[in-house]
């Protein structure tokens, strides 16, 4: 039977991915938000793999849900 604590086991898991992608983009602004020139190669960089990660997250997350519901005939 799915409960409501699978689902939210799963968000958790998700979302926690998602606030340390965040936590890491947030380490290259300084404090107005705007990143520093030299680190602007890595800064495009992680961004750009953090928006790949998080795609292939959000697709495994349905895929996860998706599994959880019943056999649909």
């Amino acid at each position: 039977m799915i409960t409501a604590d699978h689902i939210q086991i799963l968000l958790d898991a998700y979302r926690a991915r998602e606030a340390e992608r965040e936590r890491i983009i947030a380490s290259f602004q300084d404090e107005d938000g705007e990143v520093d020139g030299d680190d602007l190669p890595a800064y495009d960089e992680t961004v750009d793999n953090f928006g790949h990660q998080g795609r292939e997250d959000l697709v495994e997350l349905l895929d996860k849900l998706a599994a959880l519901l019943p056999d649909r005939v």
